[in-house]
């Protein structure tokens, strides 16, 4: 099962947590899970998430854009390659600057 929520207030941001039986899903995998249930308006090509909720990267420069972590901690590879294991929590956030922005836990 998956567990989704979405906060689209002063932070963008996308919460999602593995449920039992979603080992070697991908962070993609749950994230779409999340968005048939939400209606995120997910856009992914090849791994990449590069819009959701109509919030396009590079939408306000070019250092901005969609980021995630697993757990509290930043992973810097595409949504469509990191595998999940049960009760893995994702965090997705919106960035205006490379992530400089942002707090991971």
């Amino acid at each position: 099962g998956v567990i989704g929520k979405t906060n689209l207030g002063s932070k963008v941001e996308v919460y999602g947590k593995a449920g039992v039986g979603t080992k070697n899903t991908t962070v993609l995998e749950l994230l779409r899970q999340i968005n048939g249930e939400k209606e995120l308006k997910l856009v992914a090509n090849s791994g990449y998430v590069s819009s959701i909720k109509d919030i396009p990267q590079f939408c306000v420069g070019e250092k901005s854009g969609w980021m995630y972590s697993v757990n509290g901690k930043y992973v810097n590879v595409g949504a469509g390659g990191k595998k999940l294991k049960d009760g893995d929590a994702v965090k997705w956030m919106f960035t205006c600057d490379y992530g400089k922005d942002l707090s991971w836990s």
